[in-house]
């Protein structure tokens, strides 16, 4: 969806880009819900079949549950898949359910940005302090993962403010 006219180029190519980029995180965490059920299945076998549990297969599970859910938050928020009170929205006309958001949209904004500081702050902290797993990874790369997400989230949540506001007449399923 282009945000504004020809004039205002710079936000429909960010627009675009973090579209795109939205594109490839889901696409990402597609391939992580396959790696995390094979990871699963395998230590199922393992564990029940063979009696072997694996040390490694939650540790890995618990990555691969980070990359599915913040990684594609934007684009969930994007495809407007996210949770809301359908029951209430659906029987309201388009220009009502475009107030309701723009009325929201301030305090989603505010909450996703104390989420990014907070998951920021944890970041740096694991960082700074040199957090490991239990199988020796710095938790600082896993832990970079929700940041990541988050601030996606945010272009995509601002991104979609602006096309309100900017495009009033188009109908609004969120």
């Amino acid at each position: 969806v282009r945000l504004m006219n020809k004039n205002s180029g710079f936000l429909n190519r960010a627009n675009r880009v973090v579209l795109r980029i939205n594109n490839v995180t889901v696409s990402i965490s597609a391939i992580s819900i396959l790696i995390l059920n094979f990871v699963v299945l395998y230590d199922v076998i393992m564990r029940y079949i063979f009696n072997r549990p694996t040390l490694w297969a939650t540790e890995i599970s618990s990555y691969l549950l980070l990359i599915i859910t913040f990684i594609s938050a934007a684009f969930t928020e994007q495809e407007n898949a996210h949770v809301n009170c359908t029951l209430l929205l659906t029987r309201l006309e388009p220009k009502v359910r475009r107030i309701f958001f723009l009325v929201a949209s301030p305090f989603g904004l505010m909450y996703l940005l104390l989420l990014a500081w907070q998951v920021l702050r944890l970041f740096l902290k694991a960082d700074k302090e040199n957090w490991l797993s239990g199988l020796d990874i710095p938790l600082k790369y896993p832990y970079l993962l929700i940041p990541i997400g988050v601030f996606l989230l945010i272009l995509t949540y601002v991104f979609k403010v602006i096309g309100m506001l900017i495009k009033p007449s188009e109908d609004f399923r969120s």
